[in-house]
């Protein structure tokens, strides 16, 4: 009798005896896109892109969205991030990493729905300062959008800038002679005050070849009480107290303001304005202002699997092409762009970011960790400039103080590791 029982104890193997209990990884396996919990995702854009990416994912997938827009001061005064996914911009990309809120890019996400199968996501589909954009100490961190770089639109009659530099083109220009009204210092964004300013800064910088150019990456100290920097300041303060109202376009109004006419030149992101009568120049060298945008999954995502199949549909071109009419930190690939298309000033802008994209030394600064207390700093010593430019010396010297106070509080070691990290642009240097 034992010896039957033993017999059929090993039937019941072979035939497989059901389980009692499904594991719960099953149960999570096999759950209809429907049935799972919406995939949170932040996202530093308008509502109208947020309505755009919510139509568009809908008809690919059932699988909700909890889209939720998020300011940069929202997201840096945060004590932590609750989203699956966060998109970005890619100039506090380091600060994301260094708070431990975001995981590097999965490799694996190559092989999701919509992409052939890759053994490695770091494809060369991406130009160089695209993957630039997403990188922090050689690791990429997210899927890049886009790196829109300011180009200067300006009438076919004017002279190019490519023959003068700053400081003679603001004197070339016809001023308004009208002083910075305190409207105009508050409608300007924080952010493109800045960016305009990198853009003067980079050009008169004596040290063009050398990256970190605000900082001694030596020492890590601050090279803001240097003459250069204090004369770029003055530059920037003459372009407000006398030319008011091309300081107060926007990169993305300027197109439009100079096709009207109501300025003769300006700084400009990408458009789909169309004017024959506009040429584009490039501001050298090429200034990585950080508005592009990084789509990263969270360290506190759970959905992996739903996130990785997300990014890899917002990578797609078609998404591309629809969203980079909402948001200038989302940009088409250059070989997707039209050639043939007839106004000469959409034209020349793709031919100019055809060439920066590829550049290896785009000047890439107030990227490092926490940099947006430098910002801080920096934006509130531009402003007393520009109501008053002689005190531009006196300001520089006390923000490179305050910049290099910030520092020593850091750990100058600490800081020095974090600018070499967000300057690292070695690992893409193929």
């Amino acid at each position: 009798m034992p010896r039957l029982i033993w017999i059929a104890g090993l039937c019941i193997v072979a035939l497989g005896c059901p389980s009692p209990k499904p594991s719960t990884p099953a149960i999570t396996t096999n759950l209809l896109e429907s049935e799972r919990p919406a995939l949170r995702i932040q996202i530093a854009g308008s509502n109208e892109l947020l309505v755009a990416m919510d139509r568009r994912w809908k008809s690919v997938s059932d699988q909700r969205l909890d889209l939720q827009s998020i300011t940069s001061e929202q997201l840096l005064s945060s004590d932590d991030v609750t989203a699956d996914i966060l998109i970005s911009e890619s100039r506090w990309l380091p600060t994301l990493v260094e708070r431990g809120w975001i995981s590097t890019l999965p490799k694996s996400i190559g092989a999701s729905e919509g992409h052939e199968p890759t053994s490695d996501y770091q494809n060369s589909s991406w130009p160089l300062v695209w993957r630039q954009s997403a990188t922090y100490g050689q690791n990429l961190w997210g899927v890049p959008l886009g790196v829109p770089m300011m180009a200067i639109v300006e009438h076919a009659k004017s002279q190019p800038l490519l023959k003068t530099t700053w400081p003679d083109r603001i004197v070339e220009s016809t001023p308004d002679f009208a002083k910075p009204s305190s409207l105009l210092l508050e409608s300007v964004s924080e952010a493109f005050m800045l960016d305009r300013f990198l853009v003067i800064s980079a050009a008169m910088n004596p040290r063009t070849s050398e990256s970190g150019y605000m900082f001694n990456l030596n020492t890590a100290r601050s090279r803001l009480d240097e003459s250069w920097l204090i004369e770029a300041a003055q530059v920037f303060a003459k372009l407000y107290q006398e030319y008011e109202a091309m300081a107060g376009v926007s990169p993305d109004q300027a197109w439009s303001a100079v096709a009207n006419e109501s300025v003769s030149w300006a700084l400009a992101w990408p458009s789909s304005i169309q004017n024959s009568s506009l040429t584009v120049s490039a501001p050298r060298p090429w200034v990585d202002s950080g508005v592009g945008l990084v789509a990263s999954m969270t360290s506190v995502n759970r959905q992996s699997t739903p996130s990785m199949r997300f990014l890899s549909w917002l990578d797609e071109d078609a998404q591309r092409q629809e969203f980079s009419r909402l948001s200038s930190g989302i940009q088409q690939l250059p070989e997707q762009w039209v050639a043939s298309r007839e106004h000469a000033d959409v034209n020349s802008y793709q031919e100019l970011l055809k060439q920066g994209f590829d550049d290896r030394f785009v000047v890439r600064e107030l990227r490092f960790p926490e940099s947006h207390r430098y910002r801080k700093l920096l934006l509130d010593a531009l402003r007393k400039i520009v109501i008053d430019p002689d005190l531009a010396e006196s300001e520089f010297k006390q923000c490179s103080a305050a910049w290099d106070q910030l520092s020593e509080q850091a750990g100058r070691d600490l800081h020095k590791r974090r600018l070499a990290k967000s300057l690292d642009l070695e690992a893409y240097r193929e």
